[in-house]
């Protein structure tokens, strides 16, 4: 469980990993969006991971991709639906994104059972991390070009 769990987190630390070391807003409304958005971007991590911070991620997230060029609105979309993929599985298994924080630091919500953590599990295995890898490097790339802003790159 704690390896799907990670997994699941990690493919979110990837994208939080975008959080901007600066640049110019060249491309209008939607670099604007990604140089506005770059707190929310590198906002969360395993040791402080909460609702509040994801809500905020996922807002933000959602405005890029609505503003986001044809040619990189994709991997806006895959991160802002794998975001709520992962809200809809944790509802499901009566548990909350703070619930799920301390999924990821090792803590089992209190009342929850070894058949819930492997139904859960299982649900998790269908949360897209090498997608959500692929989308991050290409939304790295070009932002760079497009936007002029250097946000760091997956693992870095």
């Amino acid at each position: 469980m704690k390896k799907i769990v990670g997994t699941a987190a990690a493919a979110l630390m990837t994208i939080t990993g975008l959080a901007g070391c600066g640049g110019g807003d060249s491309g209008g409304g939607y670099c604007e969006d990604v140089k506005t958005a770059q707190d929310e971007l590198g906002g969360l991590d395993g040791a402080d991971f909460t609702a509040d911070k994801f809500d905020a991620l996922t807002t933000a997230v959602h405005n890029i991709a609505d503003e986001a060029p044809d040619d990189i609105k994709g991997s806006w979309t895959l991160l802002a639906d794998q975001f709520e993929s992962l809200e809809s599985i944790l509802k499901s298994a009566g548990l909350t994104m703070d619930d799920f924080g301390g999924l990821v630091q090792g803590n089992t919500p209190d009342g929850f059972d070894a058949s819930q953590l492997q139904d859960l599990e299982t649900k998790l295995q269908s949360f897209d991390s090498q997608g959500i890898t692929t989308a991050t490097d290409k939304i790295h790339d070009q932002v760079l070009a497009d936007c002029d802003i250097e946000l760091n790159k997956t693992g870095n």
